[in-house]
């Protein structure tokens, strides 16, 4: 799925209760490290729970404790199932800034549910800030799926 050297991949499953064979509390990560002109890049990808905000919470949680054992330079994606301005984006934004944000300035448009709600999102560690750049981010329509992709360019420094 990517043209750039991937160096390794894992998963980590995601656990909202004791009950581990659920379907809807247990979600996951896909994790790959690429290289970008030699330098590695750790890029995530992630879909929270979307009818139970618990869960969802739980799953961030989880999700964010795992993605800060890897380096700085991290890219995570997902379906966040959250809007800008909620609890879920701005948790994330503790520790990430948002590619639509750095780019265009707003948190308007980039909608990626029914041209009118933005559920996903592509974030970039702040650790790593200063050496993954975003220059640009679209959102294309497409029949594919019930939700558009985020698709951005970093300009990755070593």
């Amino acid at each position: 799925l990517t043209r750039l050297t991937v160096t390794s991949s894992t998963t980590f499953q995601m656990h909202a209760t004791t009950n581990y064979t659920a379907i809807g509390p247990n979600r996951s990560v896909a994790q790959a490290t690429v290289l970008v002109g030699g330098i590695p890049v750790h890029v995530f990808s992630t879909h929270l729970d979307y009818a139970s905000s618990s869960y969802r919470t739980a799953q961030l949680l989880d999700m964010m404790d795992w993605t800060a054992n890897f380096g700085a330079k991290r890219i995570v994606g997902g379906d966040f199932n959250s809007w800008w301005g909620e609890w879920w984006i701005t948790t994330m934004m503790s520790e990430y800034y948002d590619t639509w944000q750095d780019v265009t300035g707003s948190n308007q448009n980039g909608y990626t549910l029914n041209n009118a709600v933005r559920f996903d999102y592509l974030f970039r560690s702040k650790l790593g800030s200063d050496k993954i750049i975003a220059i640009k981010v679209y959102v294309p329509v497409t029949s594919l799926s019930d939700h558009n992709p985020v698709i951005a360019d970093y300009t990755v420094k070593p």
